[in-house]
């Protein structure tokens, strides 16, 4: 499994909390079960004999405990070697190590020729001790052998990481400016009833309008804007834009009055709501910086509606990887949402939800705590907590405790987020699968992947229907599925859907996005694991390019990435050129974590492993 970033437990154990749950229901679903392979990866007697202490306790009498390298005849011929120890004991669980310690033998090649010899006379749950720089050797020598795996337990490195998914609900623009009166009573009833989150009462209403007869042009273009926008926070993209294209249309054909133009610009917005979560970020953009030229002129950017037009740019600048544009704006929003009025406050807890967002990422846990703790304040007064956009916050606030490996807190918040979702939007909504999306997550990182596998599943077959196969939030999903299904030893449908990812990625966002970068980032992951390094290694190179470019050269994901490609490196016996790649990312680690993070203490032990060679 993918090395946890919760802190080590305080008992002196190497394994975090995480880890040592995830060996523990390893040893418990394989007793009595024939055999079944967990690959540990530890750096010294010490923290090895920790990990045999967990060991033992969960199983109890019947771990054997064998060294190869004391193992007499074990260089010719490993599985007869093992033969003698292991039916002396009538053992229930096989821990074994002593791999790096032969000058001469093959013992990875024996393993990958004899392996089902090994799964037939050792047929109980094996512990295979490794040192890390180990690991890509062992991988290359024995795949075959590695590819039984249940387990891969990584105390050393980082290993890719599975993206949160961020909600596809947006915060909505103002439907109509305050100065625009709705004279309809049932228009005005569903639009307070959209802005409250009751989607079934506004369409009743919108139902109840259609009725009447003889409306004029200016209330049948309002009753199709919020058509159109019941249409989008329910899911159906596809028919949202359809009415407004038509509409806009329409309206072309008309006089220009005051009070269209202002319909004009409103349903632009709203179009350009609906292209971001449709994943078509160029044209999203290119609209709404029409849109905030228009409203500028039209109301000055004071008026809450230039405001919302600013936020709703910054989503999709930041859907982009374009954020220091993205922040900027969004310290625009707050800065004038001092001078709106207190009623348009939701304004002011989505910009602060958002720039949370942001600092979250770059591991600014407190202030993004801080400012997530406002927002679901704002949103609890002026919506309610059943409202999808208090929702929206608590999957934030998850996911940085997510991040900060707090996995027991992110998956309550995550749990009741999710409910919101289910009440206020329904199962088949893009919203919903993102909370289930987060869920499953969580749950992978503390170990259960059967069960994140299934969430998953159901993710992406919301997910194909709500958003199609080609939506950014899609390929995030297929992204997240195939690292539960490497940590279950699911190496060849992994491997497919991480391509189907990246070539969905490389599609809709292009080859320059962060996005892009973490894909390539999982594949190489993949495919060294496999065995295949010399694309790995290309493709490690080919992430840290677009990620330097988009993120910057001091990056906290550069870290992962080159730490990785030094493995890969040093199981080539590049040593040097390792050497370099590990430098590196020591060096961003301790500037992006500190020098006490897990992550940066395993990278200096293995730096000290490389400088030893």
């Amino acid at each position: 499994m993918p090395a946890s970033s919760s802190p080590p437990n305080p008992d002196g154990s190497p394994l975090s909390e995480d880890d040592r749950r995830a060996l523990v229901r390893f040893l418990e679903q394989s007793l009595d079960h024939g055999f079944r392979l967990a690959i540990v990866e530890a750096v010294n007697h010490a923290d090895r004999e920790a990990i045999l202490a967990i060991a033992a306790a969960t199983i109890g009498p019947g771990l054997v405990r064998v060294a190869v390298d004391e193992l007499p005849g074990s260089e010719t011929n490993l599985w007869s070697a093992l033969r003698e120890p292991f039916a002396a004991h009538s053992p229930r669980g096989l821990a074994v190590w002593g791999f790096e310690n032969g000058s001469q033998a093959d013992w990875p090649g024996q393993l990958n020729v004899q392996r089902d010899l090994f799964v037939r006379d050792f047929a109980v749950p094996w512990l295979l001790f490794i040192h890390p720089a180990s690991r890509v050797p062992l991988l290359q020598a024995a795949p075959d052998f590695c590819d039984f795996a249940v387990l891969w337990l990584r105390e050393e490195l980082p290993a890719a990481e599975m993206e949160l998914s961020a909600s596809v609900h947006t915060m909505d623009s103002l439907l109509l400016p305050r100065d625009v009166v709705v004279h309809n009573a049932l228009l005005q009833q569903s639009q307070d009833a959209l802005e409250a989150g009751r989607y079934d009462a506004a369409g009743d209403l919108l139902a109840r309008f259609d009725l009447q007869p003889d409306h004029d042009s200016f209330n049948r273009v309002v009753r199709q804007l919020l058509g159109a926008r019941l249409e989008r926070v329910k899911g159906h993209l596809g028919a949202a834009e359809a009415i407004l294209r038509n509409v806009r249309s329409s309206i072309a054909r008309q006089p220009m009055s005051s009070g269209i133009q202002v319909l004009v610009h409103t349903i632009d917005s709203e179009l350009g709501l609906i292209l971001h979560q449709s994943g078509r970020y160029d044209e999203a953009e290119a609209l709404f910086r029409r849109s905030l030229a228009v409203t500028e002129d039209m109301l000055g950017h004071r008026h809450p509606a230039y405001s919302a037009t600013l936020y709703n740019l910054s989503c999709v600048l930041s859907a982009q990887g374009e954020y220091v544009e993205a922040e900027r704006l969004l310290r625009d929003v707050l800065a004038l949402g001092s001078m709106t009025p207190e009623s348009e406050s939701t304004l002011r807890g989505a910009a602060l939800s958002a720039l949370a967002g942001m600092l979250s990422e770059r591991g600014e846990y407190i202030e993004a705590e801080r400012l997530l703790g406002e927002a679901l304040a704002i949103k609890e007064k002026s919506r309610g907590r059943e409202h999808p956009e208090y929702g929206a916050s608590l999957n934030e606030l998850a996911g940085v405790f997510a991040r900060q490996g707090k996995h027991g807190e992110a998956e309550r918040l995550f749990r009741e987020a999710l409910a919101n979702g289910e009440r206020a939007l329904g199962r088949q909504h893009p919203s919903y699968s993102a909370a289930l999306h987060n869920l499953a997550t969580v749950l992978a990182q503390q170990g259960n992947a059967h069960e994140a596998e299934r969430l998953l599943r159901e993710t992406i077959a919301i997910e194909a229907k709500a958003l199609g196969r080609e939506h950014p939030q899609y390929s995030t999903s297929l992204h997240s599925l195939a690292t539960v299904l490497a940590q279950q030893g699911k190496l060849t449908e992994a491997e497919r859907l991480l391509r189907e990812s990246l070539a969905i990625d490389e599609k809709v966002l292009g080859r320059q996005h962060p996005s892009f970068g973490a894909s390539l980032h999982s594949l190489a992951c993949m495919l060294s694991r496999q065995g295949k390094f010399v694309e790995a290694e290309r493709l490690f190179h080919e992430s840290i390019a677009v990620k330097e470019k988009a993120l910057g050269l001091e990056h906290i994901d550069l870290f992962r990435t080159l730490a990785e490609l030094a493995l890969v490196v040093a199981g080539q016996g590049r040593i040097l050129d390792s050497v370099l790649y590990a430098e590196r990312a020591l060096r961003i680690g301790r500037a992006s974590l500190g020098v006490d993070d897990d992550e940066v203490r395993s990278m200096q032990k293995f730096l000290q492993k490389l400088r030893a060679l």
